[in-house]
């Protein structure tokens, strides 16, 4: 049978859609499925068990023991917070999308919510958030792409250690990110490496698209991400704050506004 050649990236993404479908699954039957070598299987799963995303065993590959990720942990315990207006803003921004569209969606409670109202089939999505592609796999049929790297545990991000950027040939019409807060100077964050992530994001897309509920219209986080300049739309369920709402304006932002619903089916 003649091999495939898939990326590293789509390999990983079929790998770990086939392994979550069964509690074992050996090297050949991957290698069947992918359409990929013995060999370059065996490389595949040694890489992803290195991060933490499989367990090798022997002759084939196993999910690891839940809870696999602190970076899920940390998405579900902010997925409780302000539900309602999460999930109605996640519907608005994924209305943005249509079919045919390649975009990026940053790691995030709010992005995250996003998977279940974008379209099941016909988009290209870059995502270097582990649990946003591993929620894709599963709801949907859509492409998705991991970049090259290292999963870093705690954010749940994957992100290249060296210089050059893992996804500077990757373009898209649309990123789709959070944010820890937001003020008159800019978008804040608290970790330094999602601000190194989320910049080289921005530098990715033809428009940035913020995701943010009423709650992020502060000084939370002492890093600044970028300036309100580099944002094109921001989706929120509540007007911001007087100041805040001027200074948006003044840099050329669209405000969308998506009110919170006690109940969204």
């Amino acid at each position: 049978m003649a091999k495939s050649s898939l990326h590293a990236s789509e390999r990983d993404a079929r790998i770990l859609q086939e392994v979550r479908q069964q509690p074992l699954v050996t090297v050949q039957e991957l290698s069947d499925k992918i359409g990929s070598s013995l060999a370059t299987v065996r490389r595949d799963l040694t890489r992803l068990a290195n991060s933490g995303l499989i367990v090798r065993v022997h002759g084939g590959a196993r999910l690891p023991d839940p809870p696999s990720l602190k970076g899920q942990s940390n998405v579900s315990s902010s997925s409780q917070l302000n539900v309602g207006a999460k999930q109605a803003i996640a519907r608005h921004a994924s209305s943005l999308c249509t079919v045919g569209d390649s975009i990026i969606i940053d790691g995030g409670s709010t992005t995250n919510a996003m998977c279940e109202y974008l379209p099941k089939s016909g988009l290209q999505i870059l995502t270097s958030s582990f649990v946003i592609a591993e929620q894709l796999i599963r709801q949907t049929e859509n492409r998705v792409i991991l970049p090259g790297g290292e999963l870093y545990r705690q954010q749940g991000v994957i992100l290249s250690p060296y210089d050059e950027p893992s996804v500077s040939n990757y373009f898209a019409s649309t990123l789709f990110m959070g944010a820890r807060g937001i003020s008159e100077s800019g978008l804040r964050q608290s970790d330094p490496l999602l601000v190194r992530v989320e910049k080289m994001l921005i530098e990715q897309a033809e428009q940035v698209v913020v995701l943010a509920d009423h709650s992020k219209f502060s000084n939370k986080g002492n890093l600044r991400c970028c300036k309100l300049e580099s944002i094109n739309i921001l989706v929120t369920d509540r007007n911001p704050p007087l100041q805040i709402k001027r200074a948006l304006l003044e840099a050329g932002v669209e405000i969308m506004l998506a009110p919170a619903l006690s109940v969204l089916k």
